[in-house]
């Protein structure tokens, strides 16, 4: 799996502490362990596209019974569940793109999120250090 960056982590930092995104509701898809369905790489080699036909886990492997994503459910499923979370009540994905383009894993993000209808937010850098200052162009264009 692929490894959070020092850029990706103090991204995520830098927002947990900003006065404007520490009010909405997040989730960072990388804040835990991921199980993958298929057990191949995160990339589009897979078919699955975290939805209850998609998946190759069953329904009771991925779902609480609450229905929300369980602690072994397949990647693919928590990050479609909260995109589909978030696109119910307008919400948005923010993806972050550093230097090297984004990842398998990211182009997925991508596709499930453009599946849901969310809308993303991409931020592109070209250097390997966050600035947090650079939060407030995001937040200006998320308003």
């Amino acid at each position: 799996w692929i490894k959070n960056t020092d850029y990706a982590i103090d991204f995520v930092s830098a927002m947990r502490e900003d006065q404007y995104f520490m009010q909405l509701d997040t989730h960072n898809p990388n804040s835990w362990e991921k199980n993958a369905c298929d057990n191949r790489s995160p990339d589009f080699a897979s078919t699955c596209r975290g939805t209850d036909d998609t998946c190759g886990f069953k329904v009771m492997k991925n779902r609480r019974s609450n229905g929300t994503p369980s602690k072994i459910c397949c990647w693919r499923f928590s990050f479609r569940y909260y995109a589909d979370e978030a696109a119910s009540v307008n919400g948005c994905m923010i993806q972050v793109q550093e230097r090297e383009g984004l990842s398998p894993q990211q182009q997925l993000e991508t596709e499930m999120a453009v599946q849901a209808r969310l809308k993303v937010f991409r931020t592109i850098t070209n250097t390997a250090s966050f600035h947090p200052d650079l939060l407030k162009q995001l937040h200006v264009a998320i308003e």
